[in-house]
């Protein structure tokens, strides 16, 4: 989890050349108050933007993301977490799996509680 937060803050400085990510606003809106709160060392209220950033990147798709089966924040993440040079290879496959298998529980994590807080919208699980 940790890896995921930090390459998404470090690509808002220093971005992958050649890959572009598309950020909707609220992933920007949290990536951005998730940096403010760590650069202030504001310990307190961290832990909450930490679930709040992690929540966003993962719900909300920007509108060129969903225009593209392959463009979402986490697909990108697992390619350029595999990147083993800057040429973009990959490592071995066998070492994409596990990985790809373990990042699951936060799309899972994610997905519950869009489902527990529907109810207080209506059953609108995009708000």
């Amino acid at each position: 989890m940790e890896l995921f937060l930090v390459f998404f803050l470090h690509h808002i400085t220093n971005p992958v050349e050649g890959f572009p990510m598309l950020f909707h606003i609220a992933h920007l809106t949290h990536l951005l108050s998730l940096q403010a709160i760590h650069d202030s060392s504001n310990a307190d209220s961290i832990q909450e933007q930490i679930h709040l950033t992690i929540i966003a990147l993962l719900k909300y798709l920007s509108l060129d993301a969903t225009l593209s089966n392959h463009k979402d924040l986490l697909t990108l993440f697992l390619l350029a977490y595999h990147f083993s040079d800057n040429a973009r290879n990959t490592t071995r496959i066998s070492a994409i799996l596990p990985n790809i298998s373990s990042i699951q529980c936060l799309r899972a994590s994610t997905v519950w509680e869009i489902l527990n807080k529907a109810p207080f919208y209506d059953g609108d699980t995009y708000r």
